[in-house]
């Protein structure tokens, strides 16, 4: 909510003036007017007169100098993929720590429930391989809030393939579903986030096959995909230290969602990494508790 506070002396009684978003409210003494349908930041570019009789008949101007306080402190997250498993765990997290979440959904996607928690994201969808369609998402959401605390790049893909038969073809499918999905968003958020006071924090889901060429043979076009992230943050860590703005690319081994057991039956599904514990540690990267943190890749492993 966007408050401006004006305060004038008429007849020697101090009065205090609120333009809120949908109103206008007067103390002490009665509503003067309404003026819905037009923002406070529209309100402060005009001048209000009111007049009341008696002697003198004094006159208050309200003039477009007037003190403004912007009180939508509430901190915002958007979170893409936000509909896969730990999307949706991210996003309760987040939800459950006092954050607004914005979450994308692929175009055509119904939006999911997230459970445990009283409030649900802002579903937004969007196809984040386009540029435009990213550019949209990001200002819609500058547009209404101001501002983005943090933000998490969870959407992306998997395939297998080895470097022979890693075509052109394979090669730009999991670059447009692992890095474009990224990029294009990430992109227009940190240049906002090094623009606002508060700075914020980007964080990328990585692959431990991106760092371990060993792993990689067997996935070639995935973990290229997945190496451009690291890339991408050390440059955003690089720029962006100086504004307060960081940028965190989380590794995990194997992640425990249905479909993961669905394809690896006999594995030892304890050893594995929660969604529930990498959404901990990106609520806790986006937190005060790792303002002094530079550490741009973490690896989650678990016993795997």
């Amino acid at each position: 909510m966007n408050v401006c506070i004006q305060i004038c002396d008429i007849n020697s009684r101090l009065s205090i003036m609120v333009f809120m978003e949908r109103g206008l409210l007067f103390y002490p003494g009665i509503p003067y007017a309404s003026h819905r349908g037009r923002k406070t930041s529209g309100l402060k570019k005009f001048s209000y007169i009111w007049g009341a009789f008696g002697s003198g008949l004094p006159i208050c101007l309200w003039f477009k100098q007037s003190l403004y306080f912007n009180v939508n402190t509430q901190k915002v997250a958007l979170i893409t993929g936000a509909a896969g498993h730990l999307g949706q765990a991210a996003s309760s997290r987040f939800l459950a720590a006092g954050y607004r979440v914005i979450a994308t959904v692929s175009p055509g996607k119904r939006p999911m429930r997230v459970e445990g928690v009283p409030r649900q994201p802002e579903w937004s969808p969007a196809d984040l391989s386009d540029e435009r369609s990213a550019r949209t998402l990001v200002n819609t959401v500058l547009a209404k809030y101001e501002h983005i605390d943090a933000a998490l790049f969870l959407a992306g893909g998997f395939a297998m393939g080895k470097l022979a038969h890693t075509n052109k073809k394979a090669l730009m499918e999991m670059i447009a579903l692992n890095f474009e999905t990224a990029y294009y968003t990430a992109r227009l958020v940190f240049e906002h986030m090094c623009r606002q006071a508060r700075g914020g924090s980007l964080i990328f889901i990585g692959a431990r096959p991106a760092l371990q060429p060993q792993a990689g043979k067997e996935m070639v076009a995935y973990s290229l995909s997945k190496s451009l992230l690291l890339q991408l943050a050390e440059i955003m860590n690089a720029q962006g230290e100086p504004k307060g703005v960081t940028a965190s690319v989380i590794i995990p081994s194997i992640i425990d969602t249905p479909d993961n057991r669905k394809a690896m039956p006999h594995a030892r599904f304890d050893d594995w990494v929660k969604p529930e514990e990498i959404a901990e540690m990106m609520e806790i990267l986006c937190s005060d508790k790792a303002k002094s943190l530079r550490q741009t890749v973490l690896k989650m492993y678990g016993n795997a």
